[in-house]
């Protein structure tokens, strides 16, 4: 498979979309987003028009930023719309896009999907696990070390979980490596510290975080990382060298990979 035969937009988006009204409060934002198990949701108004986006990030950030780090909940969203935390600068692609193109504009912004956008409406969404998709079914080779970033953010399993929610925020990451004795054991992502609102600020991060993490040698060829990470529904491989990690392979990096095919 080659850049001039992969799909189509149309082709590789999941429906329906995930929407919240314009109006709805954040508190109805989170709790949709827990319920469909997405990171970003559609905002629209009452004419079903897309008119903006907002994501788990969004929510972290003004969550923390009530909260604040010792005083309250972990993460304590402010009672307010939708339209006041949304970006109205949406990412999107038409049906008959390339998926190269969703893909340029993945990493271009750094974000894990794009909406599919027909007239005024959102029609369909395509994520960095359809990129995974592609990746597999052309069966590039290109080895994890030479796509991966490095470092790898990442901290104790004995921290609390109130420092791994500011180290999210501030290292401007998704998630981050959990790790006992040097090796991972999972990944603390906003999902997570979304989640543990109501917890003691000091609880300990490794009883959150998500065992699906995927550690492969950093000489394993991408489709073979993409497809196995697809099949484990790990969101992130972390690229290893004699028990060291050397470095992970994120949705952006893989986003790369097809916006730059080889």
């Amino acid at each position: 498979m080659n850049a001039s035969t992969y799909p189509a937009a149309r082709a590789l988006m999941s429906v329906p979309v995930t929407s919240v009204r314009l109006d709805a409060r954040l508190s109805v934002a989170d709790e949709l987003l827990r319920r469909h198990d997405v990171s970003c949701l559609a905002v629209v108004d009452a004419s079903s028009r897309l008119v903006g986006a907002i994501s788990r990030t969004d929510l972290l950030r003004a969550g923390r930023l009530a909260g604040g780090l010792h005083d309250g909940p972990l993460v304590e969203l402010p009672d307010v719309a939708v339209a006041e935390l949304m970006s109205a600068d949406v990412v999107c692609v038409a049906p008959d896009d390339s998926v190269t193109l969703a893909a340029s504009r993945m990493a271009q912004r750094r974000i894990h999907r794009v909406f599919v956008r027909e007239g005024e409406t959102a029609v369909g969404v395509i994520s960095t696990r359809d990129i995974m998709s592609v990746i597999a079914a052309a069966k590039l080779r290109q080895p994890i070390r030479e796509l991966m970033s490095s470092p790898v953010v990442s901290i104790e399993g004995h921290a609390s979980v109130a420092v791994a929610a500011d180290r999210l925020v501030s290292a401007a990451v998704r998630g981050i490596v959990v790790v006992e004795d040097g090796w991972p054991i999972g990944v603390f992502t906003q999902s997570e510290a979304l989640l543990c609102a109501q917890l003691p600020d000091d609880t300990c991060v490794a009883e959150l975080s998500d065992p699906a993490i995927l550690c492969l040698p950093v000489q394993t060829p991408v489709f073979r990382a993409a497809a196995t990470a697809s099949a484990l529904q790990a969101r992130r491989v972390i690229a290893v060298d004699h028990r060291q990690m050397e470095g992970v392979l994120t949705g952006f990096d893989l986003a790369r990979v097809l916006a730059t095919p080889a």
